[in-house]
């Protein structure tokens, strides 16, 4: 089956590229290749503090949006910073794991640069997909940082709205 080509939207156009793809301001690069399972956790602290998106980098006004499943619908615990909400919806579209095309992260280690530091998905996330996915939106100013077992997680404010994410992969 080929893959349809995909036209990067004009408010993603900034952003470096890899395989035809925006790759998120807080992916962690090794080289001149993205592992979209490691976040370059400077990046990710500063998205939250400075309440810049998570995908594109630029400034949120009152409303964050997050992507999870049940679990941290009902905990307000996050890996990855908030988002726009037309990043958000752009992520659940495009991205094999979101949007249900592939229901498991990748086995292989994560390279490891010297000097690097850098946070893995496993540590808040299942390496499974969820039965369901939602774009959750809470104010942006009750999103902050939290430490949790000795590593730290993103915690989201009341939520305000929740979507459904459409499953493309999974036959019910």
């Amino acid at each position: 089956m080929k893959k349809k080509k995909i036209v990067i939207p004009k408010f993603l156009a900034h952003l470096r590229t890899f395989a035809g793809m925006p790759v998120p301001v807080t992916a962690q690069w090794f080289g001149d290749k993205p592992d979209l399972r490691v976040t370059n956790h400077d990046e990710v602290v500063r998205c939250v503090t400075e309440r810049l998106c998570g995908i594109c980098g630029r400034s949120m006004q009152q409303w964050a949006f997050f992507i999870g499943g049940d679990l941290s619908k009902k905990n307000h615990l996050f890996h990855d910073p908030p988002m726009h909400m037309k990043c958000a919806q752009f992520s659940a579209e495009y991205c094999p794991f979101l949007n249900g095309e592939r229901e498991d992260f990748s086995e292989r280690p994560a390279p490891r640069g010297e000097g690097d530091l850098v946070v893995e998905a496993d540590m808040l996330t299942s390496h499974e997909r969820p039965a369901e996915m939602f774009i959750l939106r809470a104010r942006a100013k009750d999103t902050r940082m939290v430490e949790i077992d000795g590593g730290s997680a993103i915690q989201a404010g009341p939520w305000f709205g929740v979507e459904l994410i459409k499953d493309k992969g999974r036959k019910k």
